[in-house]
């Protein structure tokens, strides 16, 4: 879903200067880094993706499949999206960052919410409200841009199991403001199972 470029970008005042570091978190590598690598090589001759897009995809490609029953992880990976650059409708560059797909993409992960919360999964919240990594320049968002986008992001995680957490985490709309060319992001973090969650946010298993 939003890995297929779902976000705004709105021209109006943005909080903050837009020369931040990216600094991407590191995440240990786990059983299917063989997966997250090909999903997260930049394509030889791309010139909208660069190291620091390949980098936050490889972070969020282990942060969503460490720790997952193998079967879940596998969907996850074989219906996932290699990042790639490409020319916008209106003629503006952009980096699809690729990685795994939703988890709501995979019935086979839904367990019930047998899965305990998941507190490592506080590294998918700062990837999800962090970082703004859809134009050819990655943008770290400000403290006061990610900041509420974050402490929604925890709630959850702490509160729902693995599996409905990640869901959830997936809904994250991603919003980018600039005025005279200084940017800022501002993610919002969607808590409401019922935008394509529900059925991973309930007790009741899939059908046979």
């Amino acid at each position: 879903m939003k890995r297929s470029l779902l976000g705004l970008v709105i021209l109006v005042c943005a909080c903050g200067e837009d020369a931040r570091p990216v600094n991407i978190p590191v995440v240990a590598p786990g059983d299917h880094e063989a997966e997250c690598q090909r999903l997260c090589t930049i394509p030889a001759g791309d010139e909208q993706c660069e190291p620091k897009h390949a980098e936050f995809c490889l972070a969020a490609c282990r942060t969503r499949t460490n720790d997952l029953p193998a079967a879940c992880a596998e969907c996850l990976l074989t219906n996932g999206s290699v990042i790639h650059g490409f020319i916008g409708s209106f003629g503006d560059p952009y980096c699809s960052t690729g990685g795994p797909t939703d988890i709501s993409n995979c019935d086979v992960c839904d367990d019930g919410g047998a899965a305990p919360a998941a507190p490592e999964l506080v590294t998918l919240c700062t990837l999800e409200c962090a970082f703004y990594m859809q134009d050819p320049t990655p943008l770290a968002c400000s403290d006061e841009g990610s900041e509420q986008c974050i402490a929604d992001c925890n709630a959850v995680i702490t509160s729902r199991g693995r599996v409905c957490a990640q869901c959830l985490s997936d809904q994250t709309i991603e919003v980018r403001s600039c005025l005279n060319d200084v940017c800022d992001c501002e993610p919002q973090f969607v808590d409401d199972p019922n935008f394509g969650c529900d059925e991973f946010c309930d007790d009741q298993l899939p059908p046979a």
